[in-house]
This record gives C-alpha cells, sequence and structure tokens, in this order.
C-alpha cells in the first residue's frame, strides 16, 4: 500500500505538499486529470500489517482542498477535470463543478433508464467527454467482447451466470449503441460484426456532437485495437496490464490516413457542434 497524507499535518503545514505537487504537474500541462476525484474528499486507511476489513475512512477538508486546487488552475490557466466515475454522489458532483473542475462523461456509462445510450445533447457542457478509457475495452474490443474473453481466461469471473449475464448485455448494449448512432443518420444497414474506421468515426462525431468543453480521443480506438490498456483485477501473470505495444510503430500511424481522417471528422463534426448548437 501507500503511506497516506495526514489531513491534519497538511493543513497544519498550510497544504505545502499539496500546493507543491499541483504546481509541479501544472508546469508541464494545460489539462489535468485527478484520478478518483473522491479521494479529494476522503481517503481508506488500512493499518499497517492488517486488512481492507479493517480499514476506515478517513475524510478530508475538502472545501480547503478544493479551494487550492482551484486557485493554482487559475494561476497556471490549467484546465482540471475530476474523474468522477463510479459511486459518486449529486453531492459530489454539484461541489466539483461549483469550484469548476471538468466532470469526465463516458458514452459507455452515459444511459437512460431502461439502458439506451444518452443522447448528446443530454450531457453536461462542463465536462470533458471520451467514449471509454485505460480501465475499459476499447471500442473494438468491446464490439467484439474481447474484454469478457480476457477476463474469462484471467478467472475474473467467480460464476459462468456471471459471463453469460455480461455476454446478453454486451448483446441489447451493441444494439442500443447501433440505433443511438442510426439516429443521427451517423450509420446504416445492418449490425457489424466487427467495427471499421466508419463505425469508429460515427462513434467520435457522436460524442462531438455533445456540449462538453472537452473531447478525448482514445489512441486504441484510432487504431482499431482491440486490447485493453489495463485489466483491473487481474495479476500480471493473466494478463500484461500497461505492457500491450501498439500493433503500427510510431512512425506509421503518425502518418496513418486513417487516423488523420477520424481526427479531421472529429473536428468537422466539433465545429459544426459550436456553431449550431449540438443537434445530433
Amino acid at each position: 500500500g501507500l503511506l497516506s497524507p495526514s489531513p491534519l499535518l497538511l493543513r497544519r503545514q498550510g497544504y505545502q505538499f499539496w500546493r507543491e505537487t499541483l504546481q509541479r504537474n501544472m508546469r508541464h500541462a494545460r489539462v489535468l486529470r485527478i484520478d478518483h476525484a473522491l479521494g479529494l474528499f476522503r481517503m481508506f486507511w488500512v493499518p499497517e500489517g492488517k486488512t481492507g476489513k479493517d480499514g476506515i475512512y478517513v475524510r478530508t477538508y475538502v472545501d480547503e482542498i478544493l479551494a487550492i486546487l482551484a486557485l493554482e488552475s487559475v494561476r497556471h490557466k490549467v484546465v482540471v477535470v475530476g474523474e468522477d466515475l463510479g459511486t459518486v454522489t449529486p453531492a459530489i458532483r454539484q461541489k466539483l463543478e461549483g469550484v469548476g473542475l471538468l466532470s469526465y462523461r463516458l458514452l459507455l456509462f452515459e444511459r437512460q433508464e431502461g439502458g439506451a445510450f444518452q443522447k448528446p445533447e443530454s450531457y453536461p457542457a462542463q465536462a470533458l467527454v471520451a467514449a471509454t478509457t485505460h480501465d475499459l475495452p476499447t471500442m473494438s474490443g468491446y464490439w467484439a467482447g474481447r474484454d469478457m474473453e480476457v477476463k474469462e481466461l484471467a478467472n475474473l469471473y467467480p460464476h459462468q451466470d456471471d459471463l453469460q449475464r455480461d455476454s446478453q448485455e454486451r448483446v441489447l448494449d451493441r444494439t442500443r449503441l447501433w440505433e443511438a448512432l442510426q439516429r443521427p443518420g451517423l450509420v446504416s444497414g445492418k449490425i457489424p460484426e466487427r467495427l471499421s474506421m466508419k463505425e469508429i468515426q460515427a462513434v467520435y462525431r457522436y460524442l462531438a456532437g455533445t456540449p462538453s468543453q472537452l473531447l478525448m480521443l482514445q489512441l486504441e480506438d484510432a487504431l482499431l485495437e482491440l486490447e485493453t490498456p489495463n485489466l483491473p483485477g487481474a495479476p500480471d501473470s493473466a494478463y500484461p496490464s500497461w505492457r500491450i505495444k501498439l500493433t503500427p510503430p510510431l512512425d506509421v500511424w503518425l502518418q496513418s490516413p486513417e487516423v488523420r481522417q477520424l481526427v479531421q471528422a472529429i473536428q468537422s463534426a466539433r465545429r459544426r457542434s459550436i456553431h449550431h448548437g449540438s443537434r445530433l
């Protein structure tokens, strides 16, 4: 485990450690993403020699933490994104929004009641939008069900029923996503077995139609990669998390016409969205 900073000591020292951490990172960036933004509110401490069941949550002085974050953001002219996925309450999102942090919204997670994918205009403006993340399947891998295959190989399904449930839900989700892309005319015809660059373009043009301030393109999607960069919970012997090389060499994909066309399609859709407002 990692040593946790003491909220009392941080406050006593005028948050020097927190300020210096932000300053060192913001010196080299224009956008800073804070992973697990819940950690700004509380930490989970496990006493040395004990297990997780003996741990407790320790609250921070979150208003002071966020005030310093906002101040350093203004000083360094850096946009801050708070990763607010998972079990994050509306109150926490409101507090992060109140100090100017961008929310982090994913296509795969943004759903309507009943499971349908959210329409682009339903996304918040104060947000970074993306299709997926490093901890989730790539779009090509998601479509092909590759993530479920590797989870099974890594023994991450305690029961076979869990795999069957996920497989059945994925069939529904592919239909739901295809229907979402069909509504604005981004795709047509039958649902393909595998995604081509044409469908990847459709996915990102869909996201480009949101009012969200930032859109992030995952490199693995641009290269139609099947493997997720990281498989949470999998031991090193079962999955090479953070060790998977991209299929094409750097000098090849940088010059790829398909990658350039994808970026141009996103830029074009983004300009239309900004000029006319989201209308997909």
